[in-house]
């Protein structure tokens, strides 16, 4: 009885019917409430929605649950990113290389994150990090190269600059 339901919130969470979604996964929740699938696909299902306070609350939920559940730090970081609280984002980008070193998506996203934030040197050392683990990941030598434009339009010494850009 609780697959089924649960099989049908995601179901229709994947359809992007999300009131259907929100019904079948929350009945699930009620049968088992301290399930990770359940709680991480409704925390996704919140994110999808534009409730992200109550993603948050689900990614969190999960995280005291099992804390090395790499997907909820993943989506957490990516929640607080869009809120534009990046030094939070980061300490979730970071528990999850913590976790599980190979990580390529989180050190992209964290050499993208402090790119924006203007701290070049700390991106250019996580996506050196990601080429290392992935030399061919071309979403990784776009993101490099949009730093490299950014180091150059910045007002950096020329110093730094030529330290920076040595791969």
């Amino acid at each position: 009885h609780l697959s089924t339901i649960f099989y049908l919130g995601t179901l229709y969470s994947q359809l992007k019917k999300f009131s259907l979604a929100k019904s079948f996964l929350l009945k699930a929740d009620k049968l088992n409430p301290n399930n990770l699938n359940i709680n991480l696909n409704i925390g996704n299902l919140y994110f999808n929605t534009g409730e992200s306070e109550s993603a948050l609350e689900r990614f969190n939920k999960v995280i005291r649950i099992k804390p090395n559940y790499i997907l909820a730090h993943f989506n957490k970081g990516i929640i607080l990113n869009s809120q534009r609280k990046y030094k939070e984002s980061i300490l979730c980008f970071e528990k999850v290389i913590e976790i599980d070193p190979n990580n390529i998506n989180s050190y992209n996203l964290l050499g993208i994150i402090l790119q924006e934030t203007g701290d070049f040197k700390k991106s250019l050392f996580y996506l050196k990090k990601s080429l290392m683990i992935a030399p061919d990941n071309l979403r990784v030598v776009h993101t490099m190269l949009n730093l490299l434009k950014s180091i150059q339009l910045s007002n950096i010494s020329k110093k730094n600059s030529t330290d920076l850009v040595e791969l």
